[in-house]
């Protein structure tokens, strides 16, 4: 079993508050596991009704030799319900990358080294975010910058995310738990699962495509991975 926690701590005290983006966060990561149902499969998604907004995607792997492009995958979805709790509020807007932007800043303690390699305005850059990963030097930092890439690339120009994404954090709020069958209900309800089994190729490809056009990325995944 592959254990997926909420990993962000918000700020606010407000135990509502804490809940809805607990709620967005656990959706991000059932809907971009769902991508990869090929090889992952999610069991349960909880939500925690206590103050210190905790939530649970309980995932498990069909395969038992796993791959470096599976291992990419299963950082995808970790990494999406924070994706999806940064942009829900920007969503497609022309700013919507600039929350991430400034994670990864803050996160890899990146100076302003990597501020000036942007020309003109910071917030209406073409795919700033592969600017900043092409920043990146070490490989691990790198990985984490491409699969937030991926993920800001599919909310941004896949309109079919959203909805699913918005209908699964709206089942959640009201029942706190759903089972894999209930979380395919959802889907299939809206056509997400439609959709997906329409595109999935495109999905994959692009996912290998971003490890082997970043070379750096590739050869620390088969470093780490053997």
């Amino acid at each position: 079993m592959i254990h997926l926690p909420n990993f962000f701590h918000w700020n606010s005290t407000n135990k509502k508050e804490i809940l809805n983006n607990t709620t967005w966060h656990e959706s991000g990561h059932a809907v971009f596991a769902n991508i990869f149902k090929d090889h992952l499969v999610i069991q349960k998604v909880t939500i925690l009704p206590n103050e210190y907004g905790k939530g649970v995607n309980i995932i498990s792997s069909k395969k038992l030799n796993e791959t470096y492009i599976d291992d990419f995958h299963l950082i995808i979805v970790n990494l999406a319900g924070l994706v999806v709790e940064m942009m829900k509020d920007k969503r497609s807007n022309d700013n919507a990358y600039l929350p991430i932007i400034n994670y990864l800043l803050r996160r890899l303690k990146q100076g302003n080294d990597i501020k000036d390699s942007f020309d003109g305005d910071f917030l209406n850059i073409q795919e700033p975010l592969t600017r900043l990963s092409e920043s990146i030097q070490k490989p691990k930092d790198k990985i984490l910058a491409m699969a937030m890439l991926y993920i800001a690339n599919c909310l941004t120009k896949c309109l079919e995310f959203w909805p699913a994404i918005d209908a699964l954090t709206e089942e959640l709020d009201k029942t706190k738990t759903l089972l894999n069958k209930e979380i395919n209900d959802v889907f299939n309800r809206i056509g997400f699962n439609q959709f997906l089994n329409d595109s999935k190729e495109r999905f994959l490809e692009e996912s290998i495509r971003i490890l082997k056009d970043n070379d750096i990325v590739n050869k620390s995944f088969m470093m780490l991975t053997g």
